[in-house]
């Protein structure tokens, strides 16, 4: 992960407003989290803000547009393809299936005043 931060360290201004636009969105609408470190970028974009290579109202409205877009990007392929994915998981995960489409009923408390 050093050589990622390494390299947008060394970018340039409106390099750094498009990677710290770009991996958010990323990370946001194809679930790769792990891979597009969404996080790791916004704090590099405040470290360069704090270095005064990008102004910091510029660094925080990329990554907060990025996210916004990411997340709508990915609700909008959920709502498109989301059911055809959900249709090719395995038998065993078919609980989160029923869940998503309300026939999961989970069991009702039971408490002092829930008899």
């Amino acid at each position: 992960m050093t050589w990622l931060s390494d390299t947008i360290l060394r970018l340039a201004a409106p390099l750094v407003l498009v990677v710290v636009f770009a991996l958010p969105a990323l990370e946001a609408s194809t679930l790769l989290g792990i891979v597009v470190p969404g996080e790791l970028v916004l704090v590099l974009g405040g470290v360069l803000a704090h270095q005064g290579r990008v102004p910091l109202w510029a660094a925080v409205a990329a990554g907060a547009a990025g996210a916004a877009v990411g997340d709508s990007l990915g609700y909008a392929v959920g709502r498109r393809v989301g059911e055809r994915l959900l249709a090719r998981i395995p038998r065993r995960l078919v609980l989160i299936r029923q869940r998503r489409c309300g026939r999961h009923r989970p069991a009702a408390p039971e408490g002092p005043g829930d008899r």
